[in-house]
This record gives structure tokens, C-alpha cells and sequence, in this order.
């Protein structure tokens, strides 16, 4: 007893002191970059810099006093650097900067190195000691929505393949379940739970990363003796930019291959960059890349890639010719390896390299983990480009979360009370497993990351009820052994023997499948198979090693103990109703299949997509600003108004369901994440929309095969022109006017739901163009003011008029107070583009009535407020891209895919026909084939009748539904497994009896544990699905299906399977070796 103390505790310790160290001491690093820029001010006897702090994603964040005290060491030196002397360090709250102070004659190459060669460090902050990671529905988190840009700048639609790789990328970071979704505009939108500013800047900055790592041969270096100008666009300079941090050639440049890349060299931070390198063709990529780790290279953090067998040999002749030409002086004998377009290293090849090689660079640990998990995920063709990021609050209702929270309570407060009265001294021990089953479940998740759902919590609580199957179990064993006269301690040490099996086979079958699941699987998937494995790790130890040592405790010193028998075997002819049960089965599973695949032609006007919820259809979404806070009471209220208001025959086709709408508040950071919001997110599931878009990106991919073909036919030598154009004509321009007409029908109907949602907060919502308070026009100089819902500081302003200096010969920002203004100095009066005036928005309308109410003739008003249109167009996504957000009306409104992309579909099913695969064997080898195959196919029946049950009981399919499924799998193979375990034993002590009679007799003394076990859980899910409310009731009724019918299918069907495969027992064929202790089985 002694030794199994020891070891329960050093268990709890252990893991409440990885709990400590994961919340409290290992919370990681930010690493954050420094840029130096002269201040605007400069007096003439010194120099003033301000020292600006990026966070990884580059974004300006509040530099600290402890930053500024380590400008002061850095300028001080050491050892290896000499002091650089400056009159003044100064912490600059107000402008959250640092302003350095230094003579005249400083030497500011010598201070920018000094100051911006090594990140700065900032430790994130503590968190709570049971910190665990909380999802989007319980408290919102970050999204992002990114633009594609191809190599020539040209915005581009989003296919699944980026989806696809986005997806991965983010799944690489751990179990965070974001949610990735295409917009019909083609741009993507991200979500991720909760998170601090540090995980959503590296989010960005994974999700900024095209992930292409190249190595090519340099061919040339630029400026030089040909082209000297470092100046982008003049015609002695080597490069143009293309913008969004791509170059190509000036056109004078002279190339060799269409392949080559004209790529700059990673500058310091805060410059531009002024070396260029002439780029030969891709000889070797990230897909010929194993694995990428940090190393140090002289000193600082570097990487070491190792290639794949065949990466070793490109490799290999790669290095081999470059430094061959070297030699010869037909090459420069040096290699560029370039991410994501910048070069980060050109070495002279010295010697060829095969194997390894090493990447030096401006890295930081932080950039090497990104790197790491974004090679693995793969490379993007597109640059990604964020246009906005947002705090988004939970989706459900703090009454919704708070009603969910206490029906669990109180479901497993009366588990714990049952227990206590059934098994009296024994159900301590039960409610002791169940207590330490549930710390010990939290513990894990919170050291894994794993983020919790409300359907997860729920889930969490019904698995921690479940757990107490192993004390049913092993207690029923007890009360068998008392009942052939044992003492207690004899009972005890029999009980639990003779359980271990039967819960070692039915954990490591459920174990299996979590394995399959967690190494096939993706996303949800693969974070399901994962706690699936932990939890039952968790359980059998919990169940056998605590519940074993509390067992003795409590019991030492007794010759019997007390335990109600309410619940007895139940002898019958179980098998005798096979083939009326087999035929009832077979029935129900065809038209659960039917009704699933063809049941919505039983609807007028619906289609399969009828089966499944706006996470795998997609639907729209408005995004609406309002005039003053809205809680969610008062916009669900709002929304039930205008619902009442539907006439009865236009609600099948309105979109206005309040039961239909999910709505979102937007915050300006998590911190300040409470129930009221100026600004809200609805979310709709469009089933015709979601047909439209799935049309349009069939054409998408059409038309993308159609212009690679014409860029194959141009390309070609010689080139085909002529091909090319009748392409063009006769095929791909008629698919692009259909691709033009679906957009327009795409458009239609989100712009439907956006006069909805607009008519339903009449009063509440201001009118379009009104975020804009004042335009004016003099000299030259534009100057517009906007209404932002949250105040911007200063070095926001900057970085928004750094972004938007292209607008004019001299561009600045003013943040004051929750108003932002952008003034433009232009060279000449500035003129609207073609068509501009004519097809003039709310907004620029707005400005020129601003215009002139200022004094200008409406004649040059029109005119300017056009201009000014575009130009507070541009304000509204450069600010965006500075998570500052102007008081728009209604900012966007889209069409939005499903979270779940065709790939992770069929990806799941793989898994989970796998996982069936896995089980199968495992029962095989464990018990017989017979029972393998007795196993798979009631399994099978479960999950067909599961899907089938719930669609006909209108229950849509959504995330939380295949998590339902997935449990589901778990507890009928559990429940199987412990009948085919007394069936395997009494086939040893019945030898010679009819095998209906011995699965009769195993189903008979096995129903008090089915009763019970199956029976609190049941009970457990009606409650809930009364009493906690709608956020739970797809996941309680589906689970509430699956573990009746598993309970049912272990009984009449996967049992008496057995028939059909073995007739009959030989005497003592199976007859355990052990000495078996003579029972008298129901008859």
C-alpha cells in the first residue's frame, strides 16, 4: 500500500508542478525587433532618434522602461564593445517609444547596429495557476483577414490548396482549432482562440509567410559598375518594386532565363533594402528539405537543414557546378538561399555540400519555430497579406455559458450522490477516482495547450462520469466473488484480477483508435484522438491504481462491507431475438443512410448541404458598426423583433432567423472582451449561397488551368501567340463573364442579408459615409477626418501615413482622441480616375457635401470628393492593417466558406475507416477473429444509424456533432468489449454448452454494470439537453443516439454476431490457463 502511495503522489505532484511550470514559469519569450528613425524635430547641436519596437509580425507595440534600460547597457558596451556616447535615453510613454539624445557628430551606422543588431526580449505575462486555453465560443479570440497576392502583385482568389496549407500551419502550433474560411471576394479569414498580443503577432507572422525556401546560383550583384542607382524605378537602377516586399527586373537588365529573380538582401531593421542579388533559376526548395533545427553560427541563432535522400543529391550537383564554374571564372561561385524572397545568406561555395547545410541569417529563436512548422506545412505560391486583425468576442452569451456550465454541475452532482448511495464505502473510493481522473484531465490539457470548447467541457464531464466505469466494473467483480462466500480482502484482490483484462482490452481498443485518429487525422480531428488517448491513460489509472490503493485503505481490517443490489443480472434469451433485432438493425441502418443521402429531395428546394451546419456549408456574414454599445441580450432581442415582423410565407427564404444567426461583438483587444460592443459580426447559414460558391470555385479552377495553358503556349519555343489568343477567345474569356455572373448572384445575396440585418437595427446603425467627419480642400492639400471606435496613438498615425506615402508628395496622420486625420500634399490639383465621379459611393458623396458645406463650388466638389473617396478607402485598410478600426456602418459583408474543406472530409473518414481497421486487429489478436469482425460490423451500425437518427431528428452536422460521433465510437467499443470479455471467459467455464446459451448467460451478469454505467450517462445527457440550452443540444442528442444504440448494439447485435462465425465451442478450447473459480452462470 505503501509503494502505490508513493506513487499516486508523486504522480499529483508532478503534475501540478508541470501545471506550475507551464502557467507560471515557462510562459515564454516575445521576441521584439528595434528600428531607428530620426525624430521629426532636429536640433542643431545634437541628434534625436526615436528607437521604435515591432513585435514579430511587425507591428509597433508600447516599448517599457525595462527596454529603455536596455538601450542605456547596449550604448554603454562591454567587454567586446566600446561605450557610444549619447547625451540622453529617454522612456517616452505617451508616444510608446524611446527617444535617444546624441551629439551632432554621432556615427549613426555604429548606433543603428548597436541598437537593432540582437532582439529585445520581453517575457510574456503569468497566467492563472488552472489556466487552460478557452475557445472561440467561450471567449472569443483573434481574426485575421489575409489578401493573396501572386509574384507580380496581382491580388488572386484563395483555393483549397492555400486553405489547405494555411490550416496546417496553424495546426503545427498545437492544439489551438482555428477556424480558416474562404471569402467570396477570394480573400481568407482566420480565427483564433483567445491567445495573448504575443500569439497573435506570431499568428501573423506565420500566416504572412509564403514559406518558400529556394536555393539558386547568383548570377550577378546590384548596384554595380552597369546599373550603380540604388533608387527604385530610375533607369540606371537594377530593380522596380512591385510592392508587398516583391521586386523584379528593369526591364535593361539583362536575363537569362525566364525563371531568373532579381532578390534583395535582408537589410538591418528600418531600411530599405539597398543590395539586390541577380538570382539564377531554382535548383533546389523546401521540398527538398527534412528536417530544419536551430544551431549557432558564429555566435548567433542560425538553422540547420538537412535534405531527403533525394534533396542530397540535387544538392549535391547543385554545389558541385556552381563551384565548378567558380573555378573557371564563368560564374561567381556563390549560392543565395533565399526565404520567402529575401536572401539570407549567399555563401562562396568552398567545397560541394550534400547532406546538411546551414542557414545564417537574422534569425531569432521564435523565426526558426515558424520556420520549422512552416516547412513542414508547405509552401504557399501566393503572398499572403493581412488586411485587417480584430479581437472578436465569444459567440455565445454569457447566459448561455453560465446555463451550460451549472446544468453540468448539477448532472454530475447527482452522479456523485448515486455513487455514494449504491456503493457506500466503495463509492468513496469512485468519487475519489472521478475527482483525481478530472484534475489530472484538466492538468493535461492545460500543459498540451489544448483549447476548451463548451461541447468540450461537456465532454470532459461526461468522460470523468464515464471513468467511473472502471470501478463499476471492478466493484460488480467484488460483489460476484463476496457472493461465493470470499472474504472481503480475497474479494478485493479477485475483483480486481479478474477486471484488470477486461478494462485493459477495452481501453487499449479505444486507445488504438485515438492513435489512428491522432496520426491520420487533422485539425479537430487530430486533437480529439489526442485527448482521446490521454483521457484513457488518465482513467486506468485513476480507476485500477488509485482506486486499488483507496480500496485497501478503506477496507483493512473488514471481512464484508455494504452494497445495494438494486441493479441485478438479468437472465433472458438475449440471442434468441437475433434475427428480429438483425433485420430491425439492417432497416433503421438503410434509411438512416437513405434518408441522409437522398432525404432532401423530400424538400422542395433543399439539397444534400440541408444535412450540415454553417461550419461545413459556409454562409454570410455582415459586419455592422453601431451608434452606441449593443449587448447581446439587447441585439437578440432586436433580431427576434424583426423575425416577428417576416410574413409566414417568406420565412423559408429569409435569412433573418434568429435561430439561424450567429453574432459576434468586436473588442479592441482581449482584455477589454466584455458582453457590449459598438461593433458586431453576423454570421448566417446560406445553403444557396454556399451552391453558388461552390460553382464559382469550380470556374475559378477552370480558369486557372485555362491561363496556365495560355502562359505554357506563350512560353513555349517558339512561342504560340496565336494559340494563346484563341484561348484566350473562344474559352477562357466566356468563362470568366460566367465566373462575373456568379459573383453577381454571390453579391446579391449577401447584400440581402446586409439590408436585413440593416432593417432590423433601424435607428441603431448609422448612415453609410457618416464614419467620415470632416473633408477640406486648400493649396493642394486634401485633408480628411474619420471616427474610429477605439483611440489611436501617435506612432499608429505614423505608421499609417508611412504606409499610405505613395498618396501624395507628403502624407501625415493625427490621432486625437477616437479621431484620426490624414492630410495629402499633392505636386497638382489631384483628378479622379475614369469613371470615378460617376460611380461615386456613400462615402465619397459624403466628402463632397463636406466640400462644400467648406466653400467649394459643387462643380469641384464632385471631382475632389472622389478623390477623397479613394483616399479614405485606403485610410480605412491601412488602419485596418494597424488594428485600428474606423466607425463604418457596415465595414464588410461576404459570403464565407466552411471551416471544413473537402480535404479534411475525406481525410476524416480515412481516419476513422482506419481507426475500424485498428480495432479490428486489436480484438483479433486479443480474442478470435469472429469476435473482430462481430466488433466492426456493430460499430459500423452504430455510427450509420448515429448520422442517420440525428439528420431525420433534424440535428445538422457540425464540429461539435463529429465530436459527438467520435465519443460515441469510444463508449460502444468500450461497452462491447467488456461483454465479449465474460463471453470469452464463460466459453471456458461453460465447455461443452450451446454458445447462445454462454452469451446469454455473459450478457445476463454483465447488465448491472450496462444498466448502470450506460444508465447515469444517459440520464446525464437528457438532463442536459433540457436544461442547458441550445449551444449544447446538437452534441447531447447526438450522444445521447449513439451511446442508446451502442448500449443496444452490444447486446442484440454485436453478441450474438458471435453466431454467425463460430457455431459451436469445443471443450476447453479457450479454457484460460489460470484456476478458475467455479461460478453458476444464468441459465
Amino acid at each position: 500500500m505503501l509503494k502505490r502511495l508513493s506513487v499516486v503522489v508523486a504522480v499529483l505532484l508532478t503534475a501540478l508542478l508541470l501545471q506550475f511550470l507551464q502557467n507560471k514559469v515557462l510562459v515564454g519569450d516575445q521576441d521584439l525587433q528595434a528600428e531607428i528613425r530620426p525624430a521629426a524635430e532636429q536640433p542643431a547641436e545634437s541628434r534625436v532618434f526615436d528607437v521604435v519596437l515591432k513585435d514579430a509580425a511587425g507591428n509597433p507595440i508600447e516599448a517599457l522602461p525595462q527596454e529603455a534600460d536596455e538601450v542605456r547597457r547596449r550604448l554603454a558596451g562591454n567587454a567586446r564593445d566600446a561605450a557610444i556616447a549619447v547625451t540622453e535615453v529617454a522612456h517616452d510613454p505617451a508616444a510608446h517609444r524611446i527617444r535617444v539624445v546624441a551629439p551632432a557628430t554621432i556615427d549613426e551606422l555604429a548606433l543603428r547596429q548597436r541598437l537593432t543588431g540582437r532582439t529585445y526580449t520581453r517575457g510574456n505575462e503569468v497566467r492563472e495557476f488552472w489556466h487552460v486555453n478557452l475557445g472561440i465560443d467561450l471567449r472569443g479570440g483573434v481574426e485575421f483577414t489575409c489578401r493573396l497576392k501572386n509574384e507580380l502583385g496581382q491580388v488572386v482568389p484563395a483555393d483549397d490548396e492555400v486553405i489547405g496549407t494555411l490550416r496546417s500551419r496553424l495546426d503545427e502550433r498545437g492544439l489551438t482549432e482555428p477556424v480558416v474560411a474562404r471569402l467570396s471576394n477570394g480573400d481568407v479569414q482566420i480565427v483564433i482562440p483567445g491567445g495573448t498580443k504575443a500569439d497573435a503577432a506570431r499568428t501573423r507572422k506565420v500566416l504572412e509567410t509564403t514559406g518558400r525556401l529556394e536555393f539558386r546560383e547568383v548570377i550577378a550583384e546590384y548596384p554595380n559598375q552597369d546599373f550603380p542607382s540604388t533608387k527604385a524605378g530610375d533607369p540606371t537602377c537594377a530593380w522596380t518594386a512591385v510592392g508587398n516586399g516583391l521586386y523584379r527586373f528593369n526591364p535593361r537588365v539583362p536575363v537569362g532565363t525566364r525563371q531568373d529573380v532579381i532578390a534583395p538582401e535582408e537589410p538591418p531593421p528600418g531600411l530599405e533594402p539597398d543590395r539586390f542579388l541577380h538570382l539564377g533559376p531554382v535548383r533546389v526548395s523546401g521540398k527538398d528539405v527534412s528536417t530544419a533545427a536551430e544551431t549557432l553560427h558564429n555566435g548567433e541563432p542560425a538553422v540547420s537543414i538537412t535534405f531527403t535522400a533525394i534533396g542530397t543529391g540535387k544538392n549535391h550537383e547543385f554545389t558541385s557546378g556552381i563551384k565548378e564554374r567558380g573555378d573557371k571564372g564563368a560564374g561567381t561561385g556563390r549560392l543565395a538561399i533565399t526565404f520567402d524572397g529575401v536572401v539570407k545568406s549567399d555563401p562562396r561555395v568552398i567545397e560541394p555540400s550534400s547532406r546538411d547545410c546551414v542557414i545564417s541569417g537574422r534569425f531569432t529563436s521564435e523565426e526558426i519555430a515558424d520556420l520549422r512548422g512552416v516547412l513542414k506545412a508547405g509552401s504557399l505560391a501566393v503572398t499572403p497579406e493581412i488586411l485587417s486583425e480584430r479581437v472578436v468576442g465569444a459567440t455565445l452569451g454569457h447566459q448561455e455559458i453560465e446555463r451550460a456550465l451549472v446544468t453540468m454541475a448539477w448532472c454530475l452532482t447527482a452522479i456523485v450522490a448515486f455513487l455514494g448511495w449504491y456503493y457506500r464505502r466503495l463509492g468513496l473510493v469512485a468519487l475519489a477516482a472521478m475527482g483525481v481522473c478530472g484534475m489530472l484531465t484538466w492538468t493535461t490539457l492545460s500543459i498540451f495547450g489544448a483549447t476548451l470548447t463548451l461541447p468540450g467541457i461537456a465532454g470532459l464531464i461526461l468522460s470523468i462520469a464515464m471513468s467511473i466505469d472502471t470501478n463499476v466494473l471492478v466493484f460488480e467483480r467484488i460483489r460476484e466473488e463476496m457472493k461465493e462466500d470470499k472474504g472481503l480482502p480475497a474479494a478485493i484482490e479477485a475483483g480486481y484480477d479478474r477486471a484488470f483484462l477486461t478494462i485493459l482490452d477495452s481501453n487499449l481498443t479505444t486507445m488504438a483508435t485515438g492513435l489512428v485518429l491522432y496520426m491520420i487525422g487533422t485539425g479537430p480531428i487530430k486533437g480529439f484522438g489526442l485527448t482521446l488517448i490521454i483521457g484513457i491513460a488518465i482513467s486506468m489509472f485513476s480507476g485500477l491504481y488509485l482506486g486499488r490503493l483507496l480500496t485497501d485503505w478503506l477496507c483493512r481490517g473488514r471481512q464484508s462491507i455494504s452494497l445495494s443490489s438494486f441493479f441485478k443480472p438479468l437472465p433472458f434469451g438475449y440471442v434468441r431475438l437475433r434475427i428480429p433485432m438483425y433485420i430491425l438493425t439492417f432497416v433503421t441502418a438503410i434509411a438512416g443512410m437513405g434518408y441522409f443521402a437522398f432525404g432532401h429531395k423530400l424538400t422542395p428546394g433543399a439539397g444534400f448541404d440541408r444535412n450540415f451546419d454553417i461550419e461545413f456549408t459556409g454562409g454570410t456574414m455582415v459586419q455592422v458598426g453601431f451608434l452606441a454599445e449593443q449587448s447581446k441580450d439587447a441585439i437578440d432581442q432586436r433580431l427576434a423583433a424583426a423575425w416577428a415582423t417576416v410574413p409566414e410565407a417568406q420565412r423559408g427564404s429569409s435569412l433573418l432567423n434568429p435561430e439561424e444567426i450567429q453574432a459576434q461583438p468586436y473588442f479592441a483587444s482581449l482584455a477589454q472582451a466584455g458582453t457590449a460592443s459598438r461593433q458586431w459580426v453576423f454570421r448566417v447559414r446560406d445553403v444557396e449561397g454556399a451552391g453558388l460558391e461552390r460553382e464559382r470555385n469550380e470556374l475559378e479552377q477552370q480558369r486557372g488551368e485555362l491561363i496556365r495553358e495560355i502562359e505554357r503556349l506563350r512560353g513555349a519555343t517558339p512561342p504560340d501567340t496565336a494559340g494563346a489568343r484563341v484561348v484566350e477567345r473562344d474559352r477562357l474569356n466566356p468563362l470568366s463573364a460566367r465566373i462575373a455572373t456568379q459573383s453577381e448572384a454571390i453579391s446579391q445575396r449577401t447584400d440581402a442579408f446586409k439590408v436585413a440585418i440593416g432593417q432590423a437595427f433601424a435607428g441603431a446603425v448609422a448612415a453609410e459615409g457618416d464614419e467620415v467627419l470632416t473633408t477640406s480642400f486648400a493649396d493642394n492639400r486634401l485633408s480628411v477626418a474619420v471616427a474610429l471606435l477605439e483611440p489611436a496613438t501617435t506612432l499608429q498615425a505614423e505608421e499609417i501615413a508611412s504606409r499610405l506615402a505613395n498618396l501624395g508628395r507628403t502624407v501625415t496622420a493625427k490621432a486625437v482622441g477616437s479621431t484620426l486625420e490624414l492630410t495629402v500634399q499633392y505636386a497638382d490639383r489631384p483628378r479622379p480616375g475614369a469613371g470615378a465621379v460617376e460611380a461615386m459611393d456613400a462615402i465619397a458623396k459624403r466628402c463632397a457635401g463636406l466640400l462644400v458645406t467648406g466653400g467649394i463650388a459643387e462643380a469641384d466638389a464632385k471631382p475632389l470628393g472622389a478623390v477623397a473617396g479613394e483616399v479614405v478607402e485606403r485610410l480605412v485598410d491601412a488602419a485596418a492593417a494597424q488594428r485600428i478600426v474606423v466607425a463604418q456602418p457596415f465595414p464588410a459583408s461576404q459570403h464565407f466558406s466552411g471551416q471544413v474543406a473537402d480535404r479534411m472530409k475525406w481525410q476524416a473518414l480515412v481516419a476513422c475507416s482506419l481507426a475500424l481497421v485498428a480495432m479490428l486487429l486489436y480484438i483479433a489478436a486479443r480474442f478470435e477473429l469472429a469476435y473482430g469482425f462481430g466488433a466492426a460490423v456493430s460499430l459500423l451500425h452504430v455510427v450509420i444509424q448515429t448520422v442517420g437518427l440525428a439528420v431525420l431528428f433534424g440535428i445538422r452536422i457540425d464540429l461539435t456533432v463529429v465530436a459527438a460521433v467520435l465519443t460515441v465510437i469510444g463508449y460502444a467499443i468500450n461497452d462491447t468489449i467488456v461483454v465479449y470479455d465474460r463471453i470469452r471467459e464463460y466459453v471456458g467455464k461453460m465447455a461443452g454448452k450451446p454458445l447462445d446459451q454462454v452469451i446469454d448467460a455473459a450478457i445476463a451478469d454483465t447488465m448491472p454494470r450496462t444498466v448502470l454505467t450506460g444508465g447515469m450517462v444517459i440520464v446525464a445527457l437528457i438532463f442536459m439537453l433540457i436544461f442547458a440550452g441550445d449551444s449544447l443540444q446538437g452534441f447531447c442528442a447526438t450522444l445521447l443516439i449513439g451511446i442508446t444504440l451502442g448500449t443496444y448494439s452490444s447486446v442484440f447485435i454485436a453478441s450474438p454476431l458471435l453466431l454467425s462465425f463460430r457455431r459451436q465451442v469445443e471443450a476447453g478450447a479457450q479454457a484460460p490457463a489460470a484456476p478458475v473459480v467455479d461460478a453458476k452462470p444464468a441459465e
